[in-house]
């Protein structure tokens, strides 16, 4: 049985892990813009269901929002816009590299003591 063409916000919430109130936020910070039902109901697609997991990937990896949405511009493909999507991107990964390395710094030292 194939999923609906279009979910509520409580049925995307159950299935990303995410609460209704961040799925309402990534509308406001301008990341997600989704469909109204006759009720003004926000409706969720496939493309939608993939773009949140997008959000969510860079979110979990330490990327703040305002990033994330410079990254994700609509029509974002424009020489300004990639660039600052890609130069936030980069910093991003940066940083976690940094972490990283901090990280195994950390492990190796404690891994001494065993």
């Amino acid at each position: 049985m194939s999923p609906p063409e279009q979910l509520h916000i409580g049925e995307v919430a159950r299935m990303t892990g995410l609460s209704v109130g961040m799925l309402r936020n990534y509308e406001v910070e301008g990341l997600l813009r989704t469909q109204r039902d006759r009720q003004g109901d926000r409706l969720y697609g496939v493309a939608d269901l993939a773009r949140i997991e997008v959000i969510r990937a860079l979110s979990l990896a330490g990327m703040p929002l305002l990033a994330i949405a410079a990254f994700l511009a609509p029509g974002g493909r424009d020489a300004g816009t990639e660039q600052a999507g890609r130069a936030a991107l980069a910093e991003q990964v940066g940083a976690l590299e940094v972490r990283l390395a901090s990280i195994t710094a950390a492990l190796d030292a404690l891994r001494g003591f065993l």
